[in-house]
C-alpha cells in the first residue's frame, strides 16, 4: 500500500524540508471536525492553517482555503480536491483500509500532494506520529517546530461523552495523544472555546 501511494504522489524534493519551510516558527491554526457552534478564528496573514480532513469543507464555507489538509480520505473529498486546486497542499495518509480511496482519489489532486503512512517512513512518505487526522496535524506542527498551535473545533471531551463504540475510542486516543504533546512542552497548545482562546489544560491523571 505504501508503495502504491508513493507511486501516485507528485512532490518534488524533501517533504519534511518543504513543510518546515512553511510551518516553522509560526502560529498554526488547526481546524478539527467538532462542534459547529464553536467559533472559528480566521487565520492571520502571518499564521499557517491546517484542516483535519472533513474540516476542509467548513473552512471553505467560512471563506478561506487552508494552507494544508491532513486527510485519510474519508471526509468530503470533493472539497479537498477543490481546496488543493486553489492552493492547499494535501498530506494524504495511507493505512490498513483506505487503499481503494487512495487509488480512486489521489490522481484527482493536481496541486501539491504529500504522503504519510502508519508505518516506518520510506522514500518520500513520512510518519510524524499521531492517530486521527486532527492529532496527526498537531504532531506535524510539533515536528516542524511551529511556534504554537491554536485548535479550533476540538471539543473532544464533549465528543467522547456523546459517542459510543469505535468512534468514542478514536476520540479518546486523539485526546490522549494531544495531551502527550502538551505534556512534552515543546509546542504550546491553545484552543478556541465559547469563552475565547485559552491554554490547553492537561487533565489530571
Amino acid at each position: 500500500m505504501a508503495q502504491s501511494l508513493g507511486s501516485l504522489l507528485h512532490l518534488e524534493g524533501n517533504p519534511t524540508q518543504w513543510l518546515r519551510g512553511r510551518l516553522a516558527g509560526k502560529t498554526v491554526l488547526v481546524v478539527g471536525a467538532g462542534s459547529r457552534d464553536l467559533p472559528l478564528p480566521l487565520p492571520k496573514p502571518s499564521w499557517a492553517s491546517i484542516a483535519a480532513d472533513g474540516a476542509t469543507s467548513y473552512c471553505l464555507e467560512r471563506g478561506f482555503v487552508p494552507d494544508l489538509i491532513v486527510t485519510d480520505l474519508d471526509g468530503c473529498i470533493e472539497d479537498e480536491v477543490e481546496a488543493n486546486a486553489n492552493g492547499s497542499a494535501v498530506l494524504i495518509h495511507a493505512h490498513g483500509d483506505n487503499e481503494p480511496a487512495l487509488t480512486t482519489w489521489v490522481p484527482r489532486f493536481h496541486g501539491k500532494v504529500l504522503g504519510s503512512v502508519a508505518a516506518a517512513p520510506r522514500g518520500n512518505l513520512v510518519n510524524y506520529g499521531g492517530f486521527t487526522d486532527g492529532d496527526r496535524a498537531i504532531f506535524l506542527a510539533e515536528e516542524m517546530r511551529a511556534r504554537e498551535v491554536i485548535l479550533s473545533r476540538f471539543d473532544l471531551e464533549d465528543g467522547i461523552a456523546r459517542s459510543t463504540g469505535r468512534h468514542r475510542q478514536k476520540l479518546a486516543v486523539a485526546l490522549h495523544l494531544i495531551e502527550t504533546v502538551a505534556e512534552r512542552g515543546q509546542l504550546p497548545i491553545r484552543r478556541v472555546t465559547a469563552e475565547g482562546v485559552v491554554p490547553w489544560e492537561v487533565r489530571s491523571p
